[in-house]
């Protein structure tokens, strides 16, 4: 099934300040028989207060009947396709796992894995017969000089930055499993949360973007991450007198004369449900967004701040039993190209919204 070359391996971590980075790769690949040939397939990941990441490498790589990217999406899924005698096989491409298992999230996760390439042969009727993952990393962002012991408390903070336009209403955030809500200008009560590191998330709101975050006291912010909407605080234990409050601003999302949006939408085809989420890629942004009905033309959310002239991928998120059945962009003269199998598109962004859809069908059987 598979032989390889030279292997290497290379895990490298600091405290001050803390990153860690790992990286895997083999050589001369060849596997499944000569369907799959790699001259190097290579891995890796890295974490650091500006979050974690992973990326994936393929050089001189082919896959018999597809056409494989350098740096290929994350979870790009191919096949199924002829592996043998009665056995069929997928492969996915630059494989990005979270700590559940689950397709990494940027914007909740704080550990990842990267396997280059996950193959799965199935025997007819489906069954595994034979996996194989060429080349993984796993990287993971804890602070370490503070274990969490007991409770502490952690109170939200809503500010405004008016500059764009008036910010108003109210604000959801998760963190711990719960939500809170909170309108600008008011704070919440005093929330009793575990001590340690705590990751507070605050839900998507069009219209509006992080612009900043901070803590009182000052050093209990660890990590303040606008494109993810996403701050790390610490909570040491004791009672409110010693609680962290965490301020996030948000500003209004104004698209200035050198910068377009991305409308991403997704509708619901065959066998999908109207409500159903699924996870999206735009260049360096994260959205999640429900499917919606075709005849409203789904639900759509929004990615802002790409300067006119760029070219942008989009990507879904690999699901499991569901593929894209359709990828749409408007105005037609903004796509590059689109890549249903990879559940891609690129466009050239413009004045105003490049509009985006993709419609899933739940797959046969």
């Amino acid at each position: 099934m598979l032989t390889t070359g030279v292997l290497n391996a290379e895990t490298r971590g600091r405290t001050n300040p803390l990153r860690a980075i790992s990286r895997a790769s083999a050589a001369d690949v060849n596997a499944l028989n000569g369907r799959l040939t790699a001259e190097l397939i290579e891995s890796s990941c890295r974490a650091d207060a500006n979050g974690v990441r992973g990326t994936t490498n393929l050089v001189n790589a082919q896959l018999v009947g597809f056409e494989l990217n350098v740096a290929p999406p994350p979870n790009t899924e191919l096949g199924p396709f002829e592996a043998g005698p009665l056995l069929t096989a997928t492969v996915v491409l630059n494989e990005q796992l979270g700590p559940t298992g689950e397709p990494f999230d940027p914007a909740t996760d704080e550990e990842i894995t990267v396997n280059a390439v996950h193959i799965t042969v199935r025997a007819l009727g489906g069954a595994i017969v034979q996996e194989i993952i060429i080349a993984s990393s796993q990287c993971s962002f804890h602070a370490a000089d503070e274990p969490a012991a007991g409770t502490g408390f952690l109170q939200i903070c809503k500010k405004a930055d008016n500059g764009n336009g008036a910010v108003t209403g109210k604000f959801t955030f998760r963190f711990d499993g719960r939500r809170a809500t909170v309108a600008v200008g008011q704070c919440t009560g005093p929330i009793k949360v575990p001590a340690g590191r705590l990751t507070v998330t605050e839900v998507a709101k069009d219209g509006t973007r992080i612009s900043g975050c901070e803590t009182r006291p000052l050093p209990r912010l660890l990590l303040c991450d606008p494109a993810n909407r996403k701050a790390v605080v610490r909570i040491v234990e004791g009672g409110v007198a010693s609680e962290t409050v965490l301020f996030v601003t948000n500003k209004r999302t104004v698209i200035g004369s050198n910068e377009g949006a991305i409308k991403v939408c997704k509708i619901a085809g065959s066998g999908v449900k109207v409500g159903e989420n699924f996870r999206f890629t735009v260049g360096n942004k994260s959205l999640t967004v429900p499917a919606g009905r075709a005849s409203q033309g789904g639900n759509c959310k929004v990615a802002s701040g790409f300067d006119r002239g760029s070219k942008v991928t989009v990507t879904e998120r690999f699901r499991s039993g569901v593929r894209v059945s359709r990828i749409e962009v408007k105005p037609v003269d903004r796509k590059i190209s689109a890549n249903r199998a990879n559940r891609t598109a690129t466009v050239r962004v413009g004045k105003g919204f490049t509009v985006v859809s993709f419609t899933n069908t739940r797959n046969a059987g």
